[in-house]
């Protein structure tokens, strides 16, 4: 066929070309489109520019997103640790002036004391027991890695 002519064929296969760049379609939808590709040249060219293109794009964006990764990841990353030390220096100085006030200055019987410090530290070991665990299991754990 020339490029002049129409070919109603042509107006259906369209969509076959758009769905066969995105793998979408069927055994029977790709023979088709594969046979009309063979003899109609116009819709080969179209094929062709839009599959380069397509790769073009891909190969620009996952560079682009690699790139984005890496300056991304090294920052945060000691964004991320600098706030959690911050979080926890504030946590442990917050934690000591509650027990200091709690022990020294309130009215409170010293058998409430010696319970409520109890429960506390029995949560604390609690916690402190939880996050070896899973600090232990993230070392082994096979998922680690998958992204969702």
């Amino acid at each position: 066929m020339s490029d002049d002519t129409y070919d109603p064929n042509c107006e259906a296969i369209a969509p076959l070309i758009s769905g066969a760049l995105d793998n979408e379609l069927t055994q029977q939808q790709h023979q088709q489109l594969h046979l009309h590709l063979a003899a109609c040249a116009k819709c080969s060219k179209v094929y062709q520019e839009l599959s380069a293109l397509r790769g073009t794009l891909k190969a620009d964006f996952t560079h682009r997103q690699q790139q984005q990764l890496v300056t991304e990841s090294s920052g945060a990353q000691r964004v991320n640790l600098i706030a959690w030390w911050v979080l926890l220096i504030c946590g442990l100085i917050l934690a000591v002036a509650g027990v200091v006030s709690f022990w020294f200055g309130s009215d409170s019987p010293v058998w409430l004391k010696v319970v409520m410090s109890l429960v506390g530290f029995s949560l604390l070991a609690l916690f402190l027991n939880v996050l070896k665990q899973r600090l232990q299991h993230a070392k082994s754990d096979p998922y680690t890695k998958v992204k969702l």
